[in-house]
């Protein structure tokens, strides 16, 4: 690789030459979560995966390993417009993350990546 040229870590910028070199290098998947919903009037509804994502994206340039695109779900919401609620009990939103996220663990196994790295985006008021 020319030295002018950034080592690609995100899964899906990636051509699959740039795949197969990171994945040799460090066989490490990082998972960025989050939920869409209100944080006021000055921040994005996407914030929690965006800040998952670029964490994820820090962590993979210094340790190595490959970033794949967030996942926009989860649990909480405020009832506020433009807010995708996620409730965490008993609720048919919660028996579809669970399957959703075993599934995406499966497939990175199935790849043979040798660590998963879930982070969220999304936490509480304290």
């Amino acid at each position: 690789m020319d030295q002018n040229q950034k080592e690609m870590i995100q899964w899906e910028r990636m051509l699959p030459a740039e795949f197969r070199l990171a994945f040799e290098k460090l066989p490490v998947v990082f998972l960025p979560l989050g939920t869409v919903e209100w944080h006021g009037e000055h921040d994005a509804l996407g914030l929690d995966a965006l800040k998952a994502h670029a964490l994820c994206i820090g962590a993979a340039k210094k340790s190595g390993g490959i970033v794949h695109p967030p996942l926009y779900g989860g649990m909480g919401g405020l009832d506020k417009p433009a807010t995708v609620k996620m409730e965490l009990e008993n609720s048919w939103e919660n028996y579809l993350l669970r399957p959703w996220l075993e599934k995406m663990c499966g497939e990175f196994h199935r790849l043979d990546f040798k660590a998963i790295i879930m982070l969220t985006g999304h936490y509480g008021h304290n």
